[in-house]
């Protein structure tokens, strides 16, 4: 090392700095147990061990876990075992500061600091959207990093549940569709940047006994994918529904049969697979393009055979990482 007046010219190394660099995959079981794969080959997303949440990481970054009251906790990914058996892996109580029974709403990763300069994510937000269809979005700037105690990423009101994050750099645009088949389309500067307490504003008019099922942005590539609880599916050009202002009742994007309900949306390519989880049945994968891309009016087909005592309960959408 350098001196220079006397001071030691030293470079401090973190156990993230000498942790080897790859991408790979962090599985959360429906047991509540986190672990890492040891690729970056995504894990079997069908059949009784299928993931309850399932996103791509880098073994350098930080992972963000919330709940669905909007509580959070950040550790090193780094800290989540490694191990391609789901059953291996620790609770999340166990890893992280979180006590007591949670509920996760979802998780999301981060770059080093120096890494986030480099590749210009600094100015970027966490977008977040609840159930009662609340969005806010916070600066990455404020997040804190790894740490031994939870910290509040937004406040939810009282009978709502945090249910959706997402990263955005400032200029998209989201979506938010309820279980009724109402989707409204806004930019995110409709929604100015607020501090980790703040619960957010409005995204769309509910109607009575509706609630938001699914959120995400604009600017992925593909169409919108729904599916309902009665397993029928389709799927949407992104281009059917017209950009509004934040806070309308948006456009009727699916007439449901009596008693039939979305349940859960994706913006994605043809190609990518989803999990359906159902009432009975192991969870099953499904390839977008197993629903036939209709109109907005088109009331949908099946995709998943169930019987009629069963449905549909929940689409989950394995996030791949988008940072290099």
């Amino acid at each position: 090392a350098q001196f220079e007046d006397g001071k030691p010219d030293v470079t401090m190394l973190t156990t993230t700095d000498l942790t080897p660099e790859k991408i790979v995959w962090l599985v959360l079981s429906k047991e509540g147990k986190l672990s890492r794969t040891q690729d970056i080959k995504m894990p079997r997303i069908s059949g009784k061990n299928a993931p309850s949440s399932l996103i791509q990481v880098n073994t350098r970054d930080t992972l963000y876990l919330v709940d669905k009251k909007g509580v959070a906790a950040a550790i090193p990914v780094h800290a989540v075992p490694e191990t391609n058996d789901s059953k291996k892996g620790l609770s999340v109580q166990q890893i992280t500061p979180f006590n007591g029974d949670i509920e996760l709403a979802g998780m999301f990763s981060l770059p080093p600091k120096d890494q986030m300069k480099k590749q210009q994510i600094e100015g970027w937000y966490v977008l977040t959207a609840t159930q009662e269809g609340m969005v806010k979005k916070t600066s990455l700037g404020e997040l804190p990093g790894p740490s031994a105690g939870t910290f509040t990423l937004v406040k939810v009101n009282e009978g709502d549940a945090l249910g959706w994050i997402h990263l955005t750099h400032g200029e998209d645009e989201v979506l938010l569709m309820t279980a009724g088949g109402s989707v409204i389309r806004f930019g995110e500067d409709q929604i100015r940047p607020m501090g980790l307490v703040a619960a957010g504003v409005k995204g769309i008019k509910l109607n009575k006994d509706d609630h938001v099922i699914g959120a995400d942005i604009v600017s992925k590539v593909g169409d919108l994918l729904m599916v309902a609880s009665d397993g029928s599916g389709k799927r949407v050009a992104l281009k059917d529904f017209p950009s509004q202002g934040r806070h309308g009742q948006g456009v009727q994007a699916w007439k449901l049969p009596s008693k039939v309900r979305v349940v859960g949306m994706t913006i994605a390519r043809g190609t990518y697979r989803v999990i359906l989880q159902t009432s009975r049945l192991a969870p099953k994968a499904v390839r977008l393009d197993s629903a036939a891309l209709l109109g907005r009016t088109a009331r949908g087909r099946k995709i998943l055979k169930i019987s009629t005592n069963e449905r549909v309960t929940m689409l989950i959408s394995p996030e791949r990482r988008f940072f290099k």
